[in-house]
């Protein structure tokens, strides 16, 4: 017998991950199975290959060796099955996993404003809706993603490369009737007897809990208790209920009748940063450039909110 390409994938994962649960849930499957796989693979290289300890998970040193080597394998299979994908398509295309936090950046630019980056070759947004990033990027789904980190780290899957764009602090997205409306900026201990709003964990887990953290630190009954997909359905729910969403400050450039935008106070309260992420095994010069060019038109975009700005 010899390994799956799916068995392979678990260990890398549980490499990256060193925990059961998590990877399993990463690889989409539930722990049991997941847990079955790798004894399976443990047969296959007839030595163990992960080491079980009280509340750790370690990879022996086959283990290790064979993630180190995997993850090789993985990436040229592919690289090889993105090319065959593009051969059916008769024209190279770039898919490029979009996050709705991009358009607040730059609107109105368009992307296809820097299609001549990509030496004709077309140019595919995809909404990215419950896919995880990074995994969309590994797996060739996806060939670039944008994605949202935190204070400039992300601790995206191994073979992934990432960029930082922009970073900029998180606001509070209130009612224009609402109390810290009329503040200048607010404290996320302040929020303790409001009802929160945060944007879904998949698309940015590491500032999803690093927010969970601020305001566990910051004291009082803070929490998040509601969680949304789209500013649109952030901006419905804090119209419903009265409810403070937890937003990129960025938002307060986007026209939205009766919401007030307000900075936190606090001095380390988490920053969101946009990122852009690709396969390490691709050294693409137009993705580099892609991601050049962005920096450069939400710098364009943030100084001049109200006016155009088209980089270079």
């Amino acid at each position: 017998m010899r390994p799956t390409v799916e068995q392979l994938r678990q260990l890398v994962a549980l490499d990256d991950l060193r925990n059961f649960t998590r990877a399993a849930a990463f690889c989409g499957i539930s722990q049991p199975p997941f847990s079955r796989s790798i004894r399976r693979l443990e047969e296959v290289a007839g030595i163990a290959l992960v080491a079980r300890e009280q509340g750790r998970v370690e990879l022996t040193p086959a283990g290790a060796e064979l993630a180190g080597r995997a993850r090789h394998i993985l990436a040229d299979l592919d690289a090889a099955l993105q090319s065959v994908r593009e051969l059916t398509s008769g024209r190279r295309r770039i898919r490029i996993g979009i996050l709705e936090y991009v358009y607040a950046l730059i609107e109105p630019l368009g992307l296809d404003t820097c299609a001549h980056l990509f030496a004709g070759r077309l140019l595919e947004p995809v909404d990215l809706g419950g896919m995880r990033p990074d995994r969309a990027v590994l797996s060739g789904d996806l060939d670039l993603a944008f994605a949202a980190g935190c204070d400039g780290e992300g601790q995206w899957a191994h073979g992934v490369a990432a960029t930082p764009l922009h970073t900029e602090p998180m606001a509070a997205m209130v009612r224009c009737d609402h109390p810290v409306a009329r503040l200048d900026s607010v404290g996320l201990g302040e929020l303790a007897d409001n009802s929160l709003v945060a944007f879904d964990r998949g698309h940015a887990p590491f500032l999803h809990d690093r927010l969970a953290d601020a305001l566990a630190r910051a004291g009082g009954r803070a929490q998040l208790d509601h969680h949304v997909a789209t500013l649109e359905s952030m901006v419905n729910a804090i119209r419903a209920n009265g409810a403070v969403g937890l937003v990129p400050a960025s938002v307060r450039n986007r026209p939205l009748r009766d919401i007030a935008v307000v900075p936190f106070a606090d001095a380390g309260s988490p920053r969101i940063t946009l990122m852009l992420l690709w396969r390490q095994c691709e050294t693409q010069a137009s993705y580099r450039a892609f991601g050049a060019w962005m920096r450069k038109a939400i710098e364009g975009r943030q100084a001049s909110p109200s006016g155009t700005f088209e980089p270079a």
